[in-house]
């Protein structure tokens, strides 16, 4: 598989969280160069734990489509995707270490 067959595209989205209909996102996929990240579902508020919530949105993050969803017992906003605690690590060891991102 490369780059410009629609199957590897298809991979990395059934791979990813939240792609239900991965042949939809193939295009995007391409255009913004997503990669396979791994990722686990939330499926109940960190805080209460309640599995009831109302979806409020959604963003793709790190090659994932993640939805922002409202508890309804207690109103928190959360996530229904966490990222690897590795990429995570990434992110924050490459993003803020430089003198430009604080001015």
């Amino acid at each position: 598989m490369n780059e410009r067959d629609n199957n590897y595209w298809i991979y990395i989205l059934r791979n990813n969280h939240g792609f239900f209909q991965p042949e939809r996102w193939v295009d995007y996929a391409r255009e913004h160069n997503f990669k396979t990240i791994l990722a686990e579902e939330v499926s109940c508020c960190p805080d209460c734990g309640l599995q009831a919530w109302k979806k409020v949105g959604q963003y793709v993050y790190y090659s994932n489509l993640i939805n922002l969803n409202a508890c309804k017992n207690c109103h928190l906003l959360y996530s229904d995707t966490r990222i690897n605690s590795q990429t995570v690590q990434d992110h924050f060891e490459n993003t803020y270490k430089d003198e430009e991102y604080f001015v």
